[in-house]
């Protein structure tokens, strides 16, 4: 009996906890049951422009046929079909002012059910955002003397993808080149002195950004044709038949060996050679001449150091000896004949004798272009004779700039 009256209290018991369960959930279910869509995932959203593009994964959207987008704040909702023969969900929202938004998505099924709701950060990028972006920009212009080239070289700037470059070349056809946003230097092969150069600086805010943007472009006016030092690595003696024997110790060789100390560096004209005499340099490339510049023997003046002297040149000729004069340099007749030949007198010095230096630096009178041979001709010493013995001439160095130098193939 004891045991019939523990197994009717028992189910007392349960009866009373039920009843008590279903009074604390009734006021949740009494309108029925809840029934919650499956949300997107792996939500990504990427900024651009003034725009912006909301993909994810349809995975959960097995009954979802809508998806619900609001920008939180800004009275704006879209709806959108969800086409799940695509490979994942994607929605373009355009013409976003740029700021920072957040973004609830929430997807809804056909009985009108939907998903919990997510919200997401974004930052739409615009005009003002783009404007602290510093561009790439050109920090300096080499000139390249091997082949007349120049060197753009570059500032390291954030965000750059790369930088469109526009200019023109010798023959004034406008070309575009696309350089790296990390380069550090861009070599112009061929490019037209004086004119307008082009640089458009094209960003990437960010990793996930949808738009490469566009600086304003930049302008730069590309140099004149550059005056250098002429090279003297590959200068040479060209031993023409007319010019002047060396004596005491000098050598044509000598007038580019960076020596002007001591007493026989140079050139030095030996016994009875007259005066005027030249000598002829192969400089193993061709260049317009614009200066030059001579040092003189030793550290003190000399009898032999010129007083009236003359630089000419002659272009890349074939045939050197075809163009010597017919006369020898101390004849008045040679510079006529010399200029018969091809050779361009370049400029004619004459060195005042009061206030005495080791060097001259002068402008040549006049520009030819693609000189490769020069010929100095002294045409007057200090005060030794023209003819005889002591009819010398000397010199310890000579240098020479100019533009538009071309190494020889």
């Amino acid at each position: 009996m004891k045991k019939v009256i523990y197994i009717i209290t028992t189910i007392l018991l349960c009866m009373t906890s039920c009843t008590d369960i279903h009074d604390t959930y009734s006021e949740y279910i009494k309108d029925g049951e809840q029934i919650y869509v499956g949300k997107l995932a792996d939500v990504n959203i990427q900024p651009g422009f003034q725009r912006m593009m909301i993909k994810g994964s349809m995975k959960y959207l097995a009954t979802a046929k809508t998806c619900i987008i609001e920008l939180v704040g800004y009275d704006k909702v879209f709806t959108t079909d969800i086409d799940r023969t695509q490979p994942e969900f994607s929605y373009e929202i355009k013409d976003v002012e740029e700021g920072n938004y957040y973004v609830k998505i929430t997807t809804k099924d056909k009985e009108g059910n939907t998903s919990l709701s997510e919200t997401y950060n974004v930052d739409v990028y615009g005009t003002e955002h783009i404007a602290t972006y510093y561009p790439k920009r050109i920090t300096d212009i080499q000139f390249v003397i091997a082949d007349n080239s120049l060197n753009l070289i570059w500032n390291q700037a954030d965000n750059v993808v790369e930088a469109i470059v526009k200019y023109y070349d010798s023959n004034e056809q406008l070309l575009t080149l696309t350089v790296k946003g990390d380069a550090a230097s861009t070599n112009l092969p061929d490019w037209k002195a004086t004119s307008i150069l082009t640089v458009e600086t094209r960003i990437l805010p960010s990793e996930t950004a949808l738009d490469i943007v566009s600086l304003p472009i930049s302008e730069y006016t590309l140099p004149d044709d550059p005056i250098v030092e002429i090279p003297r690595t590959n200068f040479a003696n060209a031993n023409m038949p007319s010019d002047v024997v060396n004596g005491y110790g000098g050598s044509v060789e000598k007038l580019w060996n960076n020596d002007t100390w001591n007493y026989d560096s140079g050139y030095h004209a030996g016994d009875n050679q007259g005066v005027p005499h030249h000598l002829t340099i192969d400089m193993g490339l061709t260049a317009t001449i614009t200066e030059c510049e001579l040092f003189f023997t030793g550290y003190e003046r000399t009898d032999w150091m010129p007083r009236l002297f003359q630089i000419w040149g002659i272009e890349d000729v074939e045939d050197l000896e075809s163009h010597e004069p017919d006369v020898p340099s101390i004849n008045p007749a040679w510079e006529e004949s010399a200029k018969a030949k091809g050779w361009k007198q370049l400029t004619t010095k004459n060195i005042s004798v009061s206030g005495w230096q080791p060097s001259i630096k002068f402008a040549c009178d006049k520009e030819h272009e693609n000189i490769r041979y020069i010929r100095y001709r002294i045409v007057e010493s200090l005060s030794a004779p023209h003819v005889g013995m002591g009819a010398y001439g000397s010199a310890s160095e000579i240098k020479f700039w100019g533009k538009k130098v071309s190494l020889l193939q």
